[in-house]
C-alpha cells in the first residue's frame, strides 16, 4: 500500500523540519526530538505540557505540509496512520485525544477518541474523507488538499490538579492509500494532425492528435478539438459538437474526431502550339517538389500536394519550348519557372512544333503528385 510520504516514519525522524514539513508546537507545549522513547525508525516526537490546566494536562502539536505538496485524501482506501503513547507517572489517568485536519484555506475536520495511559504505543488508523463521520468544524473542506495535521491530547488527573506534567509521543506519522486504477484515453482524428485542449482536475493541456491521457478510473474531463470542417465523433455520430465530456472508464478508450476531408490543390498544365492547338507529349514537363523530380506527360491534371513546385519545359526535335501562362496569367518565356501552389492551379505551356502535330492523339493524364516515406509518386490513368 502506498504511503505519503513515501517512508511513512520520515515525518517523526531526527529532526523536526523535514524536507517537504515541519512540526509546530500549541502554546504552552514543548517539543523534542526523542532518541529513547520510539517504536520505529531512530526516533520520535516527544510531547509534553508546560503549564498543567485545571486538572488536565493539555497539550497539542501540529504538522504542517508545505504548500504544493498537500496530500489528496480522496485515493481509495486513504487512512491517516501514527503510534501514540500517553505516558505518565500517575495512575489511572484518561486520555482524551483529538485529531484535527486543516486544508489549504484552513477549513477544519475533527475525530475524537479515547485512548489508556499506559505507557504503551498504539496503533491509531483513521479513515480519511467526506464519507467517514469526521467532525465538521468548518464548512467546505477540501479534502483533495490537507495542509495540517493536529494532534491533541488531553490527560486528565482526577483529584490531582496541577500534578505532575503528562508527556506523550507520536511516531511514524503518515498517510496511506490504494492505488487508484487508471486507463487510457487515445484522441485521435481524421484526418491526423488536430490540434486541441484537454481539460480536467489536475489542470489543462493542448494537444495533437494522435495523443494519449492516462488517469484514474473515474476521473472526468473536457476534450475540446479543432472546430475547423468538424463533422462528428465517430463513437457518436449525432454529436457535432467539437467540445464534448468524458469519463474515464475501467477498459481503454478512444475518441476520434471526424473531418469533412479536404482535398489536395488540383494542378492543371495545358499544352497548345503556336496555333494555340492542344499537344500531347509525353515526359514532357519536370516537376520538381521537395527536391524529388517527376517528369509529366501533357496534358496534366492531378491533385498535388501545397507546396513550391518548379517546372521546366522538355525539348523534342519536333517541340521547342516557347514559353509558359503562369497561375496569375502572367507570360514566362523562362524555360524553368516556380510556383507555390496552395489552391488549384492552372499552368500553360506552349511550344513551337513543327511537323505534324500529335493534337489527334491527345493524352490525358489523370493523377497525382503524393508524399509517401519522402518519395514523390506519380499516379496515373491514362484516357483512351
Amino acid at each position: 500500500m502506498p504511503t505519503y510520504p513515501a517512508n511513512p516514519d520520515y515525518w517523526t525522524e531526527i529532526t523536526t523540519t523535514p524536507s517537504g514539513g515541519h512540526w509546530v508546537p500549541y502554546d504552552y507545549t514543548v517539543i523534542e526530538i526523542d532518541f529513547i522513547h520510539k517504536i520505529v525508525g531512530a526516533a520520535s516526537i516527544y510531547v509534553k505540557t508546560s503549564a498543567p490546566y485545571f486538572g488536565y494536562d493539555y497539550s497539542g502539536v501540529r504538522f504542517s505540509i508545505d504548500d504544493g505538496l498537500e496530500f489528496d485524501g480522496t485515493q481509495p482506501n486513504c487512512k491517516l496512520n501514527f503510534m501514540l503513547d500517553l505516558r505518565t507517572s500517575v495512575p489511572g489517568l484518561t486520555g482524551n485525544v483529538d485529531v484535527f485536519l486543516y486544508d489549504f484555506l484552513n477549513n477544519i475536520r475533527q475525530k475524537s477518541f479515547s485512548q489508556a495511559v499506559d505507557n504503551n504505543f498504539v496503533q491509531v488508523t483513521l479513515d480519511v474523507g467526506a464519507d467517514h463521520n469526521w467532525t465538521n468544524v468548518t464548512a467546505n473542506f477540501d479534502w483533495t488538499k490537507i495542509k495540517h495535521v493536529v494532534v491533541q491530547c488531553e490527560l486528565y488527573r482526577p483529584l490531582q490538579p496541577f500534578a505532575l506534567f503528562g508527556e506523550w509521543n507520536i511516531d511514524e506519522l503518515h498517510f496511506s492509500y490504494d492505488l487508484s486504477p487508471t486507463s487510457k484515453l487515445t484522441l485521435s482524428s481524421t484526418p491526423a494532425g488536430k490540434v486541441g485542449t484537454y481539460t480536467d482536475y489536475t489542470g489543462s493541456y493542448p494537444f495533437t492528435t494522435p495523443s494519449e491521457v492516462v488517469r484514474n478510473v473515474g476521473t472526468t474531463a473536457t476534450v475540446q478539438i479543432d472546430k475547423d470542417n468538424f463533422e462528428y465523433w465517430d463513437d457518436d455520430h449525432q454529436n457535432t459538437n467539437p467540445t464534448r465530456n468524458f469519463t474515464f472508464l475501467v477498459i481503454d478508450s478512444e475518441l476520434t474526431a471526424v473531418y469533412t476531408p479536404i482535398l489536395n490543390p488540383l494542378l492543371t498544365i495545358s499544352s497548345f502550339d503556336q496555333n494555340m492547338k492542344s499537344v500531347s507529349g509525353t515526359s514532357a514537363v519536370k516537376l520538381v517538389y521537395s527536391g524529388i523530380p517527376q517528369f509529366v506527360n501533357v496534358p496534366f491534371a492531378g491533385r498535388v500536394n501545397k507546396g513550391l513546385f518548379s517546372f521546366t519545359a522538355q525539348d523534342t526535335a519536333k517541340r521547342v519550348f516557347d514559353h509558359w501562362i503562369l497561375p496569375n496569367q502572367t507570360r514566362s518565356t523562362d524555360r524553368t519557372i516556380t510556383w507555390d501552389i496552395q489552391t488549384d492551379a492552372r499552368v500553360e505551356v506552349h511550344w513551337q512544333v513543327t511537323g505534324e502535330n500529335g493534337g489527334n492523339n491527345m493524352i490525358l493524364i489523370i493523377g497525382a503528385i503524393l508524399a509517401v516515406g519522402g518519395f514523390v509518386f506519380l499516379m496515373t490513368r491514362r484516357k483512351k
